[in-house]
């Protein structure tokens, strides 16, 4: 799996290091912290990185040229302001973010910005029919990105589809027949079948979501009322399958 890279570049004491880790342990994407300028820039030239939040009193002629320079040959890199703006500075962010916003605003201005695949490919493991129709239902209306979803009965079926052919996104429902969703994420994490995982249930308890968690940090949404979860588990998704 090809994993999205992200550089970050602020200062010790800035909050963006720790809001970034949080935003993104659900997924693979790998994120390199830096508070020096010149090392950042040193990494930033041998890196291949996708995506840069820089805190704006680090902006420097040099700087400035790099960032440029990648955009030319990569469209879809993207960089991001973290941290007040600096007066006199012309350079051309993406988006900027004075503050950390709360998760879900920070992840919905995000997506907005990156290029994502034209299509994602979903597979829903869950033993209510009416989820996978209704999950199906939903994404496969959407455009920009489009998506594919396909959908198994019980953890058994549904992990012997990710051993032959791995989805963008799972999502997982916990308690199933023949075998429940901690043992299908258990075993993924074993065979190294890396697949981006968000777990989709009613209810689970604290021991559930703990013995989940030794194995991995997947993203988690609460079905409650199932059509109100839905817009929500769209974005993440679409988060979950690009930074992947």
């Amino acid at each position: 799996m090809s994993k999205r890279k992200t550089l970050l570049l602020d200062h010790p004491d800035g909050p963006w290091s720790g809001f970034l880790r949080e935003f993104l342990e659900e997924t693979y994407a790998v994120l390199d912290c830096f508070h020096d300028g010149g090392q950042a820039r040193n990494a930033f030239q041998r890196g291949g990185y996708d995506l840069t939040l820089f805190n704006p009193s680090f902006l420097s002629l040099a700087w400035g040229q790099a960032l440029e320079a990648r955009r030319m040959t990569h469209p879809g890199f993207r960089v991001f302001a973290v941290g007040p703006s600096v007066s006199g500075q012309n350079f051309r962010f993406d988006a900027s973010f004075p503050e950390p916003l709360p998760m879900e605003d920070f992840q919905r201005q995000i997506l907005k910005c990156v290029v994502l695949p034209e299509k994602i490919r979903v597979l829903i493991v869950d033993d209510e029919p009416e989820i996978g129709v209704m999950v199906r239902d939903f994404l496969e209306r959407r455009v920009n990105p489009s998506f594919e979803v396909s959908h198994e009965p019980d953890g058994l079926a549904g992990l012997e589809r990710l051993s032959k052919d791995l989805p963008d996104v799972l999502i997982l429902d916990v308690k199933m027949p023949r075998m429940d969703g901690r043992e299908v994420y258990r075993e993924t994490r074993k065979r190294g079948l890396e697949v981006p995982t968000i777990i989709f249930f009613d209810a689970i308890s604290g021991e559930e979501m703990t013995e989940i968690r030794k194995y991995g940090r997947p993203a988690v949404v609460e079905k409650g009322a199932p059509q109100s979860a839905l817009p929500e588990l769209m974005e993440l998704v679409k988060k979950m399958a690009f930074f992947a």
